[in-house]
């Protein structure tokens, strides 16, 4: 019984991992558990390693980052004690991955540097601009942009070297999160350049997701600027593609930047029905029905409506 483990304990993880993609994290988690026994029972490190790498990501996924973070400790301790470089190297990845989620970016930065280190170890360009791109996105997050810049621009130069579809894309998401940067910092022409070379990529490889994260930065650099008509193309594609992602918080936040844009170039009174969806789309997906979760833009669209005398939605907007 024993020789079949590892064939059923890769079957698990087949199953899991589509799992995850169809959305039914839970019941992925249930057949990496059971990964995990088939591992304890072979008493294979290397395949116990993996389950609490798999069970990990599943947690995080689920939110529930103390056991995520519980399940990559111990696959990172495995991974170390086998002399395991690479699943080293994917350890530390992963555990800053939880912390990022639990906005913990000094530790978070912590295991992307031990990342890079042994990512430079293994001589592995894909991972070194991994651990780059991660970084740079920590140090996005933690506002310090010109170190971000430096961060992101090493991983430019490192996806330079490759030319797979992947290192493609992760190059498109970098120049993305530059333009991030540059808008952060007020320089919209230079996030301009990015954003438009994060699309140009985007629709290269046709990624939906990527093309509505482009149209959206891209918007807010010309927006920024001034440039109200061209960031009003941009955010009406991004609302395009918003609805073929069939995604309300995207859709929501689109009609949301499109209907500021509308009542800035005063546009906005010959727009009731696309405003009548943004105001229902943000009402669906706020918790209470009400306008406290309302995004501002949302809630300064309103207001001018009320202000023209616009009915309001079953009396919901009364107290905006």
């Amino acid at each position: 019984m024993v020789k079949h483990l590892p064939g059923k304990f890769r079957a698990l993880g087949n199953i899991g991992d589509v799992l995850i993609k169809m959305g039914e994290v839970e019941e992925a988690v249930k057949m990496y558990q059971r990964q995990l026994s088939f591992a304890r029972q072979s008493h294979d490190r290397g395949m116990e390693a993996a389950a609490y790498g798999a069970l990990g990501l599943g947690h995080r996924l689920l939110r529930r980052f103390d056991k995520a973070l519980g399940y990559h400790t111990q696959e990172l301790t495995l991974r170390q004690e086998m002399g395991d470089l690479k699943g080293e190297c994917r350890a530390h990845g992963n555990l800053g991955a939880v912390h990022m989620s639990l906005g913990n970016y000094t530790n978070a930065m912590k295991c992307y540097q031990e990342q890079l280190e042994r990512a430079k170890e293994l001589k592995d360009n894909a991972v070194e601009a991994q651990a780059f791109g991660n970084l740079g996105i920590a140090r996005l997050n933690m506002a310090h942009y010109e170190d971000a810049i430096g961060y992101l621009e090493q991983q430019l130069a490192t996806l330079e070297q490759l030319s797979t579809p992947t290192a493609t894309l992760d190059k498109g998401r970098a120049f993305g999160n530059l333009g991030d940067c540059y808008d952060a910092l007020g320089d919209f022409e230079e996030a301009v350049k990015c954003h438009e070379q994060h699309l140009a990529i985007s629709l290269k490889l046709k990624s939906s997701r990527d093309q509505e994260r482009a149209y959206r930065g891209l918007g807010h650099s010309h927006k920024c600027l001034g440039n109200l008509q061209q960031a009003l193309v941009c955010f009406e594609k991004r609302l395009v593609v918003a609805h073929e992602l069939n995604s309300p918080n995207s859709k929501a936040s689109a009609y949301g930047e499109l209907g500021h844009i509308h009542s800035t170039l005063e546009n906005l009174k010959t727009k009731w029905p696309r405003l009548m969806q943004l105001v229902v789309l943000e009402l669906f997906i706020s918790k209470w029905g009400s306008t406290r979760q309302l995004c501002n833009t949302t809630k300064r669209t309103l207001i001018q409506l009320r202000n023209w005398g616009w009915p309001l939605y079953r009396g919901e907007l009364v107290a905006i």
